[in-house]
């Protein structure tokens, strides 16, 4: 399989079973880096830092700033609990 494919194959995948995959991958991955298997990446400008990484706390807290930034006015609390509740009618239905 071809990293192409493998990248198709994640996007046909729902959030749910993205968010497994991530959990496997960090697992695998976490164990590789403990067990001295591989060195840890450098990250470039476009990733968002770890700690212990060099990256200074402001660059993270922009970082982080940037992240939480939404299009517009965030959901007010009766549209975040209709959406929660479409979301568990549509899961257990």
């Amino acid at each position: 399989m071809t990293q192409q494919q493998i990248i198709e194959g994640i996007n046909q995948l729902s959030v749910a079973e993205c968010v497994a995959l991530l959990e496997v991958i960090s697992r695998r991955l976490r164990e590789e880096l403990e067990a001295g298997g591989a060195p840890a990446p450098a990250l470039g400008n476009s990733a968002l830092a770890v700690p212990g990484d060099g990256v200074s706390k402001s660059e993270s807290v922009r970082q982080l700033r940037g992240m939480l930034k939404t299009g517009g006015e965030p959901p007010s609390d009766e549209q975040l609990k209709e959406d929660y509740v479409n979301h568990l009618t549509e899961k257990y239905s």
